[in-house]
């Protein structure tokens, strides 16, 4: 993993710069205290991840990130900072993780083996194609967790076919249901001239990128086999059955487990068979979302929490209780603009995509916030 550092105090860079390069696999290949510079060399050396001070003379290192994500979408962004108040603007602009100065070494451990999971069992399954289903239909290289492969689908109907066939792996799919699907108008003979062509066509797309999955083929009936391809819903779901309590020991699995979750089922390609496992997945992320955020509020770490339900409102905009969730939370650290932010938020939300207004118990809080608000800010102190 190739990493470069940005921080204007030259004494944390050498720092960081020595743990770093203490841990296996990892290979610092630029340190540089003027940011601007940093960002240049970082464009043309295109790392893994980059390690960036928030507070700089030379330029902010929100700022920064942005640029640099803009030229390198899949790079890792880790903030440093002696200020904890800027874990939530650093979450914000898509930062992978935040490191609170002076940073330990085993601190830095965790971050590297969530973000890329140096601390996996190595074997062939590192060496596997992934199936991604989460966000829209693509294919990875496992052992290299960003490299989206190039696949080339003749026709949108080949593509769709697969996915439909990769949604029913469980069992066979008829090819009557396949007809009736996506060739209705077809008559009988057309239409299995077209599925014929169709599942050839999937078949030789598969082929170019060297991917083993095959299609069974029965007299009525066809039947994906991933023979030995990994899923990526597949995965997530083994990682998080198999995780049952929050603890601190297995908090790194578990933040990791809810990163292979990149958004909804086939979001982007707004198949419309996929709404029922869509919504069943989506509960169940949510649902593991605040069972991690619980954790975080047990251990009296509202900042953490409020940072995982910014990035599940990210991926569930529409979601009423994680804005009253974020109200709550910060009006526990004292953000009463942020409380305000959110609830005018939810407002326009509700208004513009169902026509209706926050929930009763909701619309009682905030009232009852307001007078107490108030009545603390004109209570002399």
């Amino acid at each position: 993993m190739r990493v470069v550092l940005i921080d204007d105090e030259r004494l944390a860079l050498e720092h960081l710069g020595k743990k770093l390069g203490e841990i296996a696999g990892v290979e610092v290949i630029g340190k540089y205290s003027d940011p601007h510079t940093g960002v240049k060399e970082i464009k043309n050396e295109q790392p893994d991840a980059v390690f960036l001070d928030i507070e700089m003379p030379g330029g902010n290192g929100l700022d920064l990130a942005k640029e640099i994500k803009q030229s390198i979408p899949n790079v890792k962004i880790i903030f440093t900072t002696a200020y904890r108040e800027y874990a939530v603007d650093a979450f914000e602009v898509s930062a992978d993780d935040y490191l609170l100065k002076p940073i330990m070494k085993e601190r830095l451990i965790k971050t590297i083996n969530r973000l890329f999971g140096t601390n996996e069992k190595s074997g062939n399954s590192s060496n596997k194609i992934m199936v991604c289903c989460f966000h829209k239909l693509h294919f990875k290289m496992d052992k290299k967790k960003n490299e989206v492969l190039d696949v080339y689908w003749r026709t949108t109907k080949a593509r769709e076919v697969f996915a439909y066939l990769l949604h029913h792996r469980a069992g066979f799919v008829r090819k009557v249901e396949l007809l009736e699907h996506f060739w209705p108008e077809s008559n009988p003979k057309d239409g299995l001239s077209q599925l014929y062509s169709t599942i050839y066509q999937i078949r030789k797309t598969l082929k170019s990128i060297h991917c083993p999955i095959k299609i069974v083929n029965s007299e009525n009936a066809y039947r994906l086999d991933l023979n030995g391809a990994l899923l990526d819903v597949d995965e997530w779901e083994s990682k998080m059955k198999g995780m049952s309590l929050v603890t601190k020991e297995a908090f790194p699995d578990f933040k990791q487990a809810l990163d292979l979750y990149k958004g909804d089922y086939f979001e982007k390609d707004d198949f419309w068979w996929t709404e029922t496992e869509q919504n069943r997945l989506r509960l169940l992320w949510l649902d593991y979302v605040k069972r991690l955020a619980d954790f975080f509020i047990f251990e009296e770490d509202n900042i953490e929490a409020i940072m995982l339900y910014l990035r599940a409102q990210k991926v569930h905009p529409f979601e009423e209780d994680i804005y009253f969730m974020l109200m709550q939370l910060y009006d526990t650290v004292g953000e009463r603009d942020s409380v305000i932010r959110e609830y005018k938020h939810l407002k326009e939300m509700l208004q513009e995509e169902f026509g209706s207004l926050p929930s009763e118990h909701i619309q009682k809080w905030y009232q009852n916030w307001e007078k107490r608000t108030l009545f603390n800010q004109s209570t002399p102190s």
